[in-house]
């Protein structure tokens, strides 16, 4: 447990973005990343 502490502690995050509604959680970590980076073009 304290290794993952650590490692959190190292992440840097500089934007947050919130997008109300639905989200489908049958999809991936990296479909859903795919899924934002198209729909916030970034």
């Amino acid at each position: 447990m304290n290794l993952l502490i650590n490692k959190l502690s190292e992440i840097t995050i500089e934007k947050v973005y919130l997008a109300p509604g639905a989200t489908d959680l049958r999809k991936s970590i990296d479909g859903l990343a795919t899924v934002v980076k198209e729909e916030f073009e970034i």
